[in-house]
């Protein structure tokens, strides 16, 4: 018994990116969607424990404020990374090379 295997939608978008001239993105939109939501949650709940910290807890405040930031800042981070993975200015730069 033979089994003939399609290639699977991912492939297939690779493929057909790829014959346009055009890099298809590293990850989905799905992930890229998630790590953007949450990123922006966790940089909203930062950004509230650092503007609070020194009325809730004041004992542990600078502690709270450091934590915050650094959680902050490595969420961030990862967004940012993941957006130049995806490239949206190829885009721009492949079609400009086209045009010329």
């Amino acid at each position: 018994m033979t089994t003939t295997s399609t290639p699977s939608r991912r492939r297939r978008v690779r493929a057909a990116a790829a014959s346009d001239g055009v890099q298809p993105p590293v990850f989905s939109p799905r992930t890229r969607t998630l790590v953007y939501v949450v990123g922006l949650a966790v940089t909203v709940g930062s950004v509230l424990v650092m503007t609070l910290a020194g009325v809730w807890f004041p004992d542990v405040a600078d502690k709270l404020i450091a934590t915050a930031g650094g959680i902050g800042t490595a969420f961030g981070a990862l967004a940012s990374a993941m957006g130049v993975a995806y490239r949206p200015a190829s885009l721009v730069i492949s079609e400009a090379k086209a045009e010329d």
